[in-house]
């Protein structure tokens, strides 16, 4: 890590990996999502991981610009790391907590749209 001189912005590989998986299939998604959850607590600390995803909500209306359905699936990805626990989801940041919620019921429409 050090060798790629990232320094203080180590948060945003987490926002990094998740915009570059939002024009990629299912599969490379849940790689995504299994790279990030490798990341947690070798690399990066889970509130690096938080910052990052953050970021990525609040950037989220510049994204979907390119990528319509950016919603979706960052909610998608941050959901299913959510589920191998490596985010909690009582981070101190109230930003990120009321994103979460809001990802978590727009995410609930994503697994009834699946599963039909």
């Amino acid at each position: 890590m050090n060798q790629l001189n990232i320094g203080p912005n180590r948060h945003k590989i987490a926002k990094l990996a998740v915009v570059l998986a939002m024009d990629r299939h299912n599969p490379q998604r849940e790689l995504v999502s299994q790279l990030i959850s490798n990341l947690y607590s070798r690399l990066l600390t889970q509130d690096e991981i938080a910052r990052g995803f953050d970021e990525l909500l609040v950037s989220l209306d510049d994204i979907r610009l390119d990528t319509p359905d950016a919603h979706t699936v960052s909610a998608f990805l941050i959901l299913s790391i959510i589920f191998v626990h490596v985010v909690n989801c009582c981070i101190d940041s109230c930003t990120f907590e009321l994103n979460i919620r809001l990802l978590i019921m727009h995410g609930a429409e994503v697994i009834k749209f699946e599963t039909y």
